[in-house]
């Protein structure tokens, strides 16, 4: 049986609606398609800020991630620290042993702390050498002196005459003074007093004089020097022929 023309026309309509509704989801299912196509470095970067704001939102007013704040160092105020001035303590003064002639100290104090003296000093106001009329006084002329030792010190007294006492020692002698705090009274011709803080400089000195001096003479005298006393302390510098034929031993004095 034929379709009336009003049967027709509402088949069409429904066609129509029907295909309009086809193209519609196709549309949709294309476009849903396009979007599940995004690279995936897209989606893990927007992953990541999505977490990274979480994590703000959830710790960041609870104090347990702490606000990060640039800090500025304190800078302390240093004080230079000055170091002491090392201060060199002025040595004691050392009281040396002293030589007196007439009352008036004198000798020269040398740069080790030895104190000496000559006749000719004295009796020229220099040492030697000596001219003619000098030395003649010199080899002349008793000097009488005091002689002061502090404990360990040693005073020697050389000359061609010595006199202690009532006992001259001539010609020629070397003697020990004991170093004993007291004063010794001597006298002495042509000689020297020298006091020793050292006991090895004065042995030094000693055995100088007698294999040097005595024998071959000093500035004044050239020649051999006369010699016969020695001290018991020096005899050790002493060849035994000497004393087997003109040295004799005197006592400290």
């Amino acid at each position: 049986m034929a379709l009336t023309e009003e049967e027709k026309k509402q088949k069409r309509s429904e066609a129509a609606k029907k295909a309009a509704e086809t193209r519609r989801q196709n549309k949709l299912a294309e476009k849903n398609k396009r979007g599940n196509n995004v690279p995936i470095w897209v989606m893990i970067l927007l992953l990541g800020l999505a977490v990274v704001s979480f994590g703000l939102l959830l710790f960041g007013n609870t104090g347990i991630i702490p606000a990060l704040t640039p800090s500025t160092p304190t800078l302390e105020p240093t004080e230079e620290v000055v170091e002491p001035a090392e201060i060199t303590p002025t040595p004691e003064p050392v009281d040396s042993g002293k030589i007196f002639v007439d009352g008036q100290e004198t000798g020269v104090i040398l740069d080790d702390g030895t104190v000496a003296i000559t006749n000719g000093r004295i009796l020229c106001n220099h040492d030697a050498p000596y001219d003619t009329d000098e030395l003649a006084i010199v080899e002349s002329t008793w000097v009488d002196y005091q002689i002061q030792t502090q404990k360990g010190e040693f005073a020697v007294v050389f000359g061609y005459g010595i006199k202690v006492g009532d006992t001259i020692y001539s010609p020629g002698a070397i003697i020990l003074v004991a170093s004993n705090g007291e004063t010794a009274e001597i006298s002495i011709l042509n000689g020297e007093v020298i006091i020793w803080n050292d006991i090895s400089k004065m042995h030094s000195d000693i055995e100088n004089r007698i294999y040097d001096e005595i024998k071959n003479g000093n500035m004044t005298i050239k020649g051999p020097l006369a010699f016969k006393y020695v001290s018991q302390e020096f005899r050790g510098y002493i060849p035994q022929e000497l004393f087997d034929t003109q040295i004799e031993i005197v006592p400290t004095h």
